[in-house]
C-alpha cells in the first residue's frame, strides 16, 4: 500500500496536466471511494464538475485508473466558486458579514465573512481577517483593484452596509491573486477603527473562543471540523483532503463587462459541503476548537479552504495569544509589557542590573514592588511596605501558560509550592530553571477594574495544574 507522502508525490507530478483536462477542477490525495464506502487505501483524488460517460471524453481527457502505480478516484463536485451572518454587530466577531466599500467604484455591493480578529505580529495591533476576494476586492498581481486605507464596513454593502455609518476599520495589506502561477491563499487583514469593536479570536454561533489552531496532516483525513459564516451560519463538515490543488472560477467586473478567470490553488484543503455564497473568509475548526481552514471557496458538494498555518505564516499574524494578559518581550532592558483591560492598568517588568532586580509597576510609584533574587536556595524578598500588606501569587511564563509571555514548554513552568505574605517568600523552582522569568502580582493593589479578569486567569491556571 502506497504511504501518504509517496502518493502525495505522484500528485505534485501530475497535477497540472490533470487539471488541463476538460471537466477537471481540483487534484488531491485522500481515502479512494469504493461502492459508496470510504477504504483505507490512499489514491489520488480528481475533483470533476460533473462525472461524463467515457464515450462523451475524448481519449486526452479519460482520467487513468492508475498513475505512476497510484489508484485514481474521480469524485463529482460541481464548479468550485468564491464564496454568513448579516446583522450590524459592535462588537463584532468571527462569522459576522464583512465587506468593502472599495467595491462600489467598481458597481458593486458584496459581502463576505469575517474570519476572526487576531493580533498583527508587525505591530501588536488587533487587526480583522478575511479573503482577499471579500475586502481586497479580487486585487491581482497585474490589476489594482485594492488600496490600502479602503474602508471596510460590518456588515459588508450587500447587507445594507453604509460606508459612511457602518465602517469598522480600513484594508491594511493582502495577497494578490497569482493569474499564471499557483496561489496559496485568498487572504486579507484590515486596522480597525476602534479595537473595542471586535471580539479577539472569539467566533459566533456559539463556537466562542479559538483555542490556537492545527496544522492537518494525513491522519486528520475524516476528522469533523466546524464554521460560523455569513450565509449558513452554523454547520459541520468533514475533512476529504488536506493537500488539494484546485482551479477556482470566479466572475470579475471590469470596464469591458463580466469576464470569467480562474485561479490554481495548491496545497488546500477540502470538506464535505458546508458552506454557501458568502460564507467566504469563515474560519474553519475542528471540534476541540483549534482553527484548522480559512474557508475561500465552494461547490455544490464541496467547500475549499486554506491552511491556517499558511494564512498566519505570510501575513504574519499571531492566532490567539492569553485571553486575558497580553504580554510582548523586547528591547535591550527585557522588558515586559503586559496588558490587562486597558492602557490604565499596564503591569511593566524589567528584568536586569547585577542584583537581578525584578521592577514592577502597576497603575502607579505607590504600588511598585521590587524582588531581588539570592541565596543557595534562590529565596525571593519582596518589599512592599510592610509584611502585612503583601498577598503575593507566583506565575511563571510560558506557552502553556494563562499569563501567555515568555517561550519554553511544561518544564519551564515554575512550581510553587509555598507562597506566603510577608517580606520573605521561599518559592521552590525546577531545577535549572531562570527564577528571573517569574513574575510576582500584588493581588491587594490590583484595581477592582482588573480584578474581575485576574481571578479567572489564576482560577484556569489553578485548574490546569
Amino acid at each position: 500500500m502506497n504511504s501518504y507522502i509517496a502518493t502525495r508525490d505522484v500528485k505534485q507530478k501530475h497535477y497540472r496536466k490533470l487539471l488541463e483536462k476538460t471537466n477537471v477542477v481540483g487534484v488531491g490525495v485522500g481515502r479512494k471511494i469504493v461502492n459508496g464506502r470510504t477504504t483505507e487505501e490512499l489514491s489520488i483524488k480528481v475533483y470533476v464538475e460533473k462525472k461524463q460517460v467515457s464515450s462523451r471524453l475524448s481519449d486526452s481527457d479519460m482520467i487513468p485508473k492508475t498513475i505512476d502505480g497510484v489508484k485514481t478516484d474521480v469524485i463529482e463536485i460541481g464548479k468550485i466558486r468564491f464564496q454568513g451572518r448579516r446583522d450590524r454587530n459592535r462588537p463584532t466577531q468571527g462569522g459576522d458579514s464583512i465587506g468593502s466599500c472599495h467595491s462600489l467604484a467598481f458597481g458593486y455591493i458584496s459581502a463576505g465573512t469575517l474570519g476572526l480578529a487576531l493580533i498583527d505580529k508587525t505591530d501588536g495591533k488587533e487587526v480583522l481577517l478575511s479573503n482577499n476576494h471579500v475586502i481586497a476586492n479580487l486585487d491581482t498581481d497585474t490589476e489594482n483593484r485594492a488600496n490600502a486605507g479602503d474602508p471596510i464596513v460590518q456588515p459588508g454593502t450587500l447587507d445594507g452596509g453604509s460606508c459612511s455609518t457602518d465602517r469598522i476599520g480600513t484594508l491594511k495589506r493582502w495577497i494578490p491573486f497569482t493569474l499564471t502561477g499557483d496561489n496559496l491563499i485568498d487572504a486579507a487583514v484590515a486596522d480597525l477603527d476602534n479595537e473595542a469593536d471586535a471580539l479577539e479570536c472569539q467566533v459566533g454561533c456559539d463556537i466562542g473562543r479559538v483555542e490556537g489552531y492545527r496544522p492537518l496532516g494525513e491522519g486528520d483525513l475524516n476528522i469533523q471540523v466546524q464554521k460560523c459564516g455569513r450565509t449558513t451560519g452554523y454547520t459541520t463538515g468533514t475533512v476529504i483532503d488536506v493537500d488539494a490543488t484546485v482551479n477556482v472560477s470566479y466572475e470579475v467586473l471590469t470596464a469591458t463587462g463580466i469576464i470569467v478567470r480562474t485561479l490554481t490553488f495548491n496545497n488546500q484543503i477540502i470538506t464535505t459541503d458546508m458552506s454557501d455564497s458568502g460564507d467566504s473568509g469563515s474560519l474553519i475548526l475542528d471540534m476541540q476548537k483549534k482553527a484548522v481552514g480559512l474557508l475561500f471557496a465552494g461547490s455544490n458538494t464541496a467547500t475549499i479552504a486554506n491552511r491556517i498555518e499558511v494564512v498566519l505564516d505570510v501575513l504574519n499574524l499571531e492566532l490567539c495569544p492569553s485571553p486575558d494578559l497580553h504580554c510582548r518581550i523586547g528591547g535591550p532592558d527585557r522588558r515586559i509589557r503586559c496588558l490587562l483591560g486597558g492602557p490604565d492598568t499596564d503591569i511593566h517588568c524589567v528584568i536586569g542590573g547585577p542584583d537581578r532586580r525584578i521592577r514592577c509597576l502597576l497603575g502607579g510609584p505607590d504600588t511598585d514592588i521590587h524582588c531581588r533574587i539570592g541565596g543557595p536556595d534562590i529565596t525571593i524578598h519582596c518589599i512592599t511596605g510592610g509584611p502585612d500588606s503583601l498577598t503575593p501569587l507566583c506565575l511563571a511564563c510560558g506557552p502553556d501558560s494563562p499569563i501567555g509571555c515568555g517561550t519554553g514548554g511544561p518544564n519551564d513552568l515554575i512550581r510553587v509550592d509555598g507562597c506566603a505574605a510577608g517580606p520573605q517568600i521561599n518559592i521552590k523552582v525546577n531545577p535549572g530553571i531562570d527564577p528571573g522569568r517569574l513574575v510576582i502580582l500584588d493581588l491587594e493593589k490590583i484595581p477592582d477594574s482588573m480584578r474581575a479578569s485576574v481571578e479567572k486567569m489564576l482560577k484556569k491556571m489553578a485548574d490546569e495544574r
